[in-house]
């Protein structure tokens, strides 16, 4: 009995070594792997941070005014420019725009309902910053906003579109 206590004892801890074994090599694979792409990433994050800030210092499109910005905006779209119109957006939100105004333009052939809720619209002032930050919106008999479009000032000191 006592050689095959020896014999379990031997067999259990082999076992267990090399199951160990296995288990520092798959976490020691796992934690440099991670290492690994956690550099990339932010790397890639720190590229992407500056482009971004590139595109926004490069930005010139817009008013000196929110007012201007949305008259231009407005002449883009009459004009039928969605590439333009996009333009006076942030340019985090630029190619989603211009995606969803190419659908507009494709399922009504023109903005004339866009240009005619853009028209209705007001600047308020609330409590927002008129320094750099604006709001049109556009409310209906009962006084519930309808529409609503909302202005902020870039590092040009040039009034773009943040949300419609």
């Amino acid at each position: 009995m006592s050689l095959f206590n020896k014999h379990f004892w031997k067999f259990l801890l082999g076992f267990l070594g090399i199951v160990a074994l296995g288990l520092v090599w798959l976490f020691g694979a796992e934690y440099f792997n991670w290492a690994k792409t956690s550099g990339d990433a932010t790397a890639n994050g720190e590229k992407y941070f500056r482009d971004l800030q590139k595109k926004y210092e490069q930005d010139t499109y817009g008013g000196k005014t929110p007012e201007e910005t949305l008259a231009l905006f407005i002449a883009a779209l009459k004009a039928g420019n969605t590439d333009l119109a996009a333009r006076y957006f942030i340019p985090d939100d630029r190619e989603k725009i211009f995606k969803d105004l190419q659908d507009e333009k494709n399922i009504d052939g023109d903005f004339k309902n866009l240009i005619s809720r853009l028209g209705s619209l007001k600047r308020t002032f609330g409590k927002s910053n008129p320094e750099k930050e604006a709001f049109f919106i556009a409310t209906n008999e009962k006084n519930v906003v309808q529409y609503e479009i909302y202005f902020g000032k870039n590092t040009n000191s040039i009034w773009k579109i943040l949300s419609l």
